[in-house]
């Protein structure tokens, strides 16, 4: 079973993830929600989740708060992240937090169902996610993309 904390400040965003998630996946469990940076924190701390569903703007601060309290305090992170948000300016900024994913409001079904399955494949492979997905791009021809990503001390550099 995958236990899953939603941290998001609206009700209804909760009650929608919860259910897209429950009706699509019977291996996760909902352990807690949250609707603040203190309660997100207090809810991770408590139920120990294998991934989060955090939203960037909560009123006492952003996703990003609660993921450097854990940084800050020396608190090993050992929960995957998929950020849920109606801001697209912070992507590259999540991303350098290692989020599985980054999803826009409102989150389509095939979105979430695509993040949660890279969710579990990092758990299945957890040693070597990013050499497993880069070997899977590699072999599925239909998207060929002949660059690379890499990152570097001011951000990523693209190379052929």
């Amino acid at each position: 079973m995958i236990k899953a904390v939603i941290i998001d400040d609206r009700a209804e965003v909760r009650s929608l993830l919860r259910e897209e998630l429950m009706a699509n996946f019977h291996d996760i469990e909902i352990a807690m929600e949250a609707d603040s940076v203190e309660s997100g924190i207090k809810s991770i701390i408590a139920f120990n989740p294998d991934v989060l569903f955090l939203d960037i703007e909560l009123p006492d601060g952003t996703g990003f708060d609660i993921l450097d309290y854990f940084i800050q305090n020396n608190k090993p992170i050992q929960f995957k992240v998929i950020f849920t948000t109606a801001y697209d300016q912070f992507a590259v900024k999540a991303f350098k937090y290692s989020a599985v994913d980054y999803l826009l409001k409102p989150v389509s079904t095939s979105d979430l169902i695509d993040a949660v399955n890279r969710v579990k494949e990092t758990m299945a492979y957890p040693f070597f996610p990013a050499i497993r997905q880069l070997l899977l791009n590699i072999q599925n021809k239909k998207n060929i993309i002949n660059k690379l990503t890499l990152p570097n001390e001011s951000g990523y550099t693209i190379i052929d």
